[in-house]
């Protein structure tokens, strides 16, 4: 109504005429309703800021308990854990809800897909590749040539093809290792969802993993200059991202510092001890 339509208003005509509703009971009243209703709002959604407000309300320099709680749950740290071994469980999600669902051991089966074929690694004439996800197992046949499969009734459904798995696969298997990898990549687009299985040195170069900065190198120590490639960390944080900037140690390469300089032995007796054999340092013969 008028009054809140006054109170809401920003502009200098409407804050004189604000300042005239302070000794109206009625306009106070209502002012006091809606403004504690904001306030409940507020306190539910945006806890920080209603605590600062109430603060600011009381007069207080300094932010109440309550409030430096809330503020110690919003912005404070927390421990990441991270599990080598969950991480593998993490990939067997499929086995997992099997198991759980049919009391079943699931039992080995190589490369391949236990529910969805074809959905495995094939040989080709110059590598290996995946083929997954077949979208149209008779546009799948005539691309291999072998179109008398697509009406085949052990083949004609996937729950079919995968019960009679030991059957079909070396039929596809010799017609795939007939063509290189890239060949398969072309004719299958679209059909089916194909993908290269990488050695090492196709990995390292792969324009993907060299765009995600997964591979860095690092220098080593020697009378020759050389770096040595290792894996970057996998936890990208975007505040506070990870690096990785030093190589592992060498043996030794410490001794001498320790020994000199938080030990505080002398360079001659630190060499001393080298030559006995009591300590070792990375250039000496003891390594």
């Amino acid at each position: 109504n008028t009054y809140t339509q006054w109170y809401w208003k920003t502009d200098l005509l409407n804050l004189m005429n604000f300042l005239r509703l302070r000794a109206d009971h009625h306009a106070q009243f209502e002012i006091r309703t809606y403004a504690e209703a904001m306030l409940d709002t507020l306190k539910k959604w945006v806890p920080i800021t209603y605590e600062a407000f109430m603060d600011y309300r009381v007069g207080g320099t300094e932010v109440s308990a309550k409030g430096k709680d809330v503020i110690k749950k919003l912005i404070k740290g927390q421990k990441i854990d991270i599990s080598m071994v969950e991480s593998v469980i993490y990939n067997l999600e499929n086995a997992i809800i099997r198991y759980s669902a049919t009391g079943q051991v699931p039992e080995r089966v190589g490369a391949r897909h236990p529910l969805t074929t074809p959905f495995q690694a094939f040989e080709t004439k110059d590598g290996w590749i995946v083929v997954a996800g077949v979208r149209d197992w008779e546009a799948f046949c005539v691309v291999l040539g072998i179109e008398e499969l697509a009406t085949d009734e052990r083949f004609d459904t996937n729950p079919k093809r995968t019960e009679n798995h030991s059957i079909l696969e070396p039929i596809l298997s010799n017609v795939i290792k007939q063509h290189n990898s890239d060949y398969w990549f072309e004719v299958l687009e679209g059909i089916a969802l194909t993908g290269p299985i990488n050695n090492i040195e196709q990995m390292i170069n792969d324009p993907h993993i060299k765009a995600r900065n997964t591979i860095i190198s690092l220098p080593v120590p020697g009378e020759i200059e050389k770096e040595v490639m290792v894996s970057n960390t996998p936890v990208r944080l975007s505040r506070t991202p990870a690096e990785i900037n030093e190589r592992a140690f060498v043996v030794g390469e410490h001794t001498r510092e320790v020994l000199q300089e938080w030990l505080g032995l002398n360079e001659n007796t630190a060499l001393e001890m080298e030559e006995k054999g009591i300590v070792k340092s990375s250039d000496n013969q003891f390594i």
